[in-house]
């Protein structure tokens, strides 16, 4: 994801090298961290345990992948990520997803936005089962430096899952909204909440030091 040298000199150069990168990028991440409480959905988060039918979730770790997932990564594949979180709240049939990600470079967020798209075309369509197909649709939406608006759902006899949802970049920092279950067909009027609430963050990630210088 993310050259041998023969000589004792070369090599405790070499490591010297890598251990100051190392340093440098801990450094980083401790000034990029994510304050703790700064996502939007974290003052509504609730304890949760296995088997409560309402349940939240929140991690940091940096693995998880985008929300907005249509080759249905199992990790991130993206690169440069020093800081992340993610909350998802579910339901039976219903969960949402608020996720923050920040880089250690503008160059890296922008090829990990990249990559989303590239997904989202290479992975546009995916047979669930007989019968059943998943399509997702995109539109381009004006918040932060780029913006996505996604939406996705079955088509067949017995579709009723789809998902919505947005992506937003904001300097060095990614943005997810986004929501899917059993809600059936959806539209882009759905996803109005979404953009508000992207609008939002990319207001307020700028408070996180070098995501938008």
């Amino acid at each position: 994801m993310f050259r041998r040298r023969t000589t004792i000199a070369a090599v405790g150069a070499t490591l010297i090298t890598v251990l100051g990168g190392g340093a440098a990028v801990a450094e980083q991440a401790e000034l990029t961290a994510i304050p703790k409480g700064f996502l939007l959905l974290e003052p509504k988060v609730k304890p949760s345990k296995p088997g409560d039918e309402e349940r939240w979730e929140v991690d940091s770790k940096l693995s998880t992948p985008f929300p907005i997932n249509p080759c249905a990564y199992r990790k991130a594949r993206d690169v440069g990520r020093v800081a992340a979180r993610t909350i998802g709240h579910f339901q039976p049939t219903y969960g949402e997803y608020e996720q923050l990600v920040v880089y250690r470079s503008t160059a890296a967020a922008k090829a990990a936005f990249a990559g989303l798209q590239a997904d989202l075309r290479r992975c546009r369509t995916e047979k669930l089962a007989p019968g059943r197909v998943q399509t997702y649709w995109t539109s381009g939406l004006a918040v932060g430096d780029r913006g996505l608006r996604v939406r996705a759902h079955e088509t067949g006899k017995y579709g009723v899952h789809g998902e919505r949802g947005v992506a937003v970049r904001r300097g060095k920092a990614l943005i997810f909204y986004t929501d899917g279950g059993e809600i059936g067909r959806t539209t882009w009027t759905q996803v109005k909440p979404f953009e508000k609430s992207a609008r939002k963050m990319a207001a307020k990630v700028c408070a996180i030091r070098g995501v938008c210088a």
